[in-house]
């Protein structure tokens, strides 16, 4: 119960801090480049900073990892459908948590802890550009997504803040 206690004040604080002091960007919802970026949800992953990018200039949707899940490709699909988009950024990152993890393995070790085994795949890998290339490929593949002509893919160094251009 005190762990439970103490993330809720964790999470207390956080509200607290925006109650104190309000932030309206008073931007439109259209981001203005027209681009979503994919992004994992790691903390170092600052995309405002990383792309030298102001207020509203982008989506940006985050997951463990950076990859073109099922969730992703339908964000993808409403940003542009609903809200206008047209490109799309997948930045995935050096030093990930994701990088060697084993999905069966974790599943297995959730399953154990709760009874019941989770619906969804926790992707892992083993080489960051191929990681980069198969999330653009299911981008590219998917026929929800009606502006797929510009899909790139960059691997974000997080020690050297250097870009490398995969695709």
């Amino acid at each position: 119960m005190k762990e439970a206690r103490h993330h809720m004040a964790a999470v207390d604080d956080v509200i607290q801090r925006a109650l104190a002091a309000p932030y309206t960007m008073g931007v439109p919802r259209l981001p203005s480049s027209g681009v979503t970026i994919v992004t994992c949800m790691d903390t170092r992953m600052d995309v405002r900073r990383i792309f030298n990018l102001g207020d509203g200039e982008v989506h940006v949707i985050r997951n463990a990892g950076g990859y073109a899940t099922p969730d992703v490709l339908r964000s993808l699909t409403i940003s542009q459908r609903k809200i206008g988009t047209r490109e799309i950024l997948v930045c995935h990152h050096t030093d990930c948590g994701m990088s060697g993890h084993n999905d069966a393995e974790f599943r297995s070790m959730v399953a154990a802890e709760t009874g019941e085994l989770p619906p969804w795949d926790v992707e892992g890998y083993a080489d960051e550009h191929d990681a980069v290339a198969n999330s653009v490929a299911l981008i590219r593949a998917c026929v929800y997504i009606p502006f797929r002509d510009h899909v790139r893919g960059v691997l974000y160094d997080v020690k050297t803040g250097q870009l490398d251009v995969v695709c």
